[in-house]
């Protein structure tokens, strides 16, 4: 028996059509739920691993002040925060000399000397250090130079230069 309506037909491929629709859009959801969920556990472990990220002021700049706080035993480092400051980063290691009286004897000359240290190229470890020295450039106006912003950095090689560096000021400041 043949089917004398055509709207029956129409109809029934309608229906097909939009089955096969639904199933491969079901498919597809399913398929984009399953990446959705894999990205959340990407993104928690990307989150987790950031609690580990090797921060330069502990791994780096810490082990270096350790290395110092040897090599000056008449002098107590306060290293108790390494504080990174303004647009270079850079953190201020103070050496107070032992056996002052007071908490106002610090401040007096020779009792204290320091370094300032900022982050080189990390990728490599690198760490470099504020030498005091003035750069030739023009820094009139600069809002830094009176913090020596306008200072030449040397990148740390060893140890042995940053004691040499700590001891000029001792000697220079008569803080023996």
């Amino acid at each position: 028996m043949q089917n004398n309506n055509p709207f029956i037909d129409i109809r029934k491929k309608y229906a097909k059509l939009l089955s096969i629709y639904r199933n491969d859009e079901n498919i597809l959801s399913c398929k984009i739920l399953s990446k959705e969920r894999q990205i959340q556990s990407l993104e928690a472990k990307r989150k987790e691993l950031l609690k580990s990220f090797p921060r330069w002021t502990e791994l780096l700049l810490r082990p270096v002040v350790e290395q110092l706080k040897i090599a000056l035993p008449n002098w107590i480092c306060d290293d108790e925060t390494f504080t990174p400051m303004g647009i270079d980063s850079m953190v201020s290691v103070f050496f107070i000399k032992t056996g002052l009286q007071t908490y106002e004897d610090k401040y007096v000359d020779g009792n204290s000397i320091y370094i300032r240290f900022q982050p080189g190229d990390l990728n490599m470890g690198e760490l470099v250090y504020q030498t005091r020295v003035a750069t030739t450039e023009d820094t009139n106006g600069i809002p830094g130079k009176i913090n020596e912003y306008n200072s030449i950095t040397k990148t740390v090689n060893s140890i042995e230069e940053l004691v040499a560096f700590l001891n000029a000021q001792i000697n220079t400041n008569g803080a023996n």
